[in-house]
Order: C-alpha cells, then sequence, then structure tokens
C-alpha cells in the first residue's frame, strides 16, 4: 500500500513532533545544491523505524529526511525508497490505462534475457529494438550516451514511464540514470 499523505498546512517541524520525536532533536535547514528543504532528526530524538510513516506524512513533498544516526537513517531511506518507487510505478501504470496501452505493456519473466525485454519496451514505446538502452550488467541497464540527449529524443518519456509501469524491480532488475555527463557535455559544446 502507498503511503500518500495528505497536504498539511502544520509546520514540518511542529508535525514530526506530533510523531513522538523529541522537539530538541529536530531542525530544519535550507540546502541551496539541493534546492529544498532538510529536515534533519538527531541521534537524541528518541527517533524509531514505527515512527516511519508518521515522519514521512509529515515531511514529503515539503522537506527531505536526514537522520544524524547513520543506521537509522538506511532503514528510513529504504522506507522512502519503497514508497516513492510505488507510487511512481502507480502513476505510470495510471498514464498507460489512461492511453488504453497498459494491457499491451511487455512484462519481464524470469529467464528471459534483459535485453530482448529492453527491445520490446522500445518497440512499445514506438522506437527500433536495441535504440535507446544499453544492458550494463546482468540485472542493470541505462539509456545509450546517444540516445540521451537534450533536447530529449522522441520516445524517452515513454520509455521511462514503461520502465517505472513494468514489474523489473520484482526481478532485482536496476535502471541506472546517468544524467549529468549528457549536461555537462552540452556545457562544453
Amino acid at each position: 500500500m502507498i503511503d500518500l499523505p495528505p497536504p498539511s498546512n502544520v509546520p514540518i517541524i511542529e508535525a514530526v513532533v506530533s510523531c513522538g520525536v523529541s522537539r530538541s532533536g529536530v531542525s530544519l535547514r535550507y540546502e541551496e545544491l539541493l534546492q529544498s528543504d532538510v529536515l534533519s532528526i538527531a541521534a537524541s530524538s528518541g527517533a524509531t523505524d514505527e515512527m516511519f510513516k508518521c515522519i514521512r506524512s509529515a515531511a514529503w513533498p515539503r522537506a527531505m529526511v536526514g537522520f544524524e544516526e547513520p543506521e537509522i537513517g538506511a532503514r528510513y531511506q529504504a522506507y522512502d525508497n519503497a514508497q516513492s518507487g510505488a507510487l511512481i510505478k502507480a502513476m505510470a501504470q495510471e498514464k498507460f490505462r489512461k492511453a488504453g496501452k497498459l494491457d499491451t505493456l511487455p512484462i519481464y519473466s524470469a529467464g528471459r534475457p534483459l535485453s530482448e525485454y529492453l527491445n520490446s519496451l522500445e518497440a512499445f514505446c514506438g522506437l527500433d529494438p536495441g535504440s535507446a538502452f544499453e544492458v550494463m550488467g546482468p540485472g542493470s541497464f541505462t539509456y545509450k550516451r546517444d540516445f540521451l540527449t537534450i533536447p530529449v529524443q522522441p520516445g524517452a518519456e515513454c520509455l521511462t514511464d514503461a520502465v517505472m509501469a513494468s514489474n523489473l524491480e520484482e526481478f532485482g532488475m536496476r535502471f541506472g540514470f546517468i544524467g549529468n555527463e549528457a549536461v555537462e557535455e552540452r556545457k562544453e559544446d
């Protein structure tokens, strides 16, 4: 189940304190590099794994959450990633459902070569098979360097949505997006 919190007018720190976190262990700052508010939760705050849902509801999407204690931070990040991934998958599937294409989205199955499946996603999005993706390893893939351009190639949005809507995560397949390199190359031109 996706934990999508309702919009909140309660200040972030107050909302997090209502989760049971000690007020003295919480701070909020703006990070220019991230272009986001960052909620910092100290080890002394009393935060526990059982508070993750409430903390995420208090902060999302208004601030990123960081924990001073690395172990609890890693567990929170895993929880947040699962929630975000489920939301992104649901949104991508809904987009294809509205377009009448969800029933034709290729489904990955165990033992199927990843490159073959990626070719079927490219064809699904109207591209030549083998034109956009490259396999980086047994369970990972990315866009080909010449496909990842500015302006964005036709079909790129469909491909990204198709990957997000797919069942690849069930098999441990990971999409690695390397975007900064393309931006850096453009700066040099």
